[in-house]
């Protein structure tokens, strides 16, 4: 069973606007550290990322901006791995 999405607990970096990049989140009882963003997307909702961890795996990270609310689902658990993704390194 995977954890509820909306159950998200995430750190951001936060420079000219809130979360402008998701840093840290906590995700089925585990803490993850984000080594890169490889995909991001802004729609009237929020802001959404599909990043890489240090450990391996990808997650989509989203944050709904009208309900100030984050949510996170296993990105791997819904697409193979891919090849050849184009990322940009975050550097806490």
């Amino acid at each position: 069973m995977r954890p509820d999405p909306a159950a998200a607990e995430v750190t951001c970096h936060s420079g000219h606007a809130y979360a402008e990049r998701p840093v840290r989140f906590k995700y089925g009882g585990s803490e993850y550290h984000v080594s890169r963003i490889v995909h991001q997307t802004r729609s009237p909702e929020g802001r959404q990322f599909l990043v890489r961890t240090t450990s391996g795996p990808r997650f989509t990270i989203t944050y709904l901006e009208p309900q100030d609310q984050w949510q996170v689902s296993s990105h791997d658990e819904l697409l193979p791995p891919t090849q050849g993704e184009q990322h940009t390194r975050y550097d806490e």
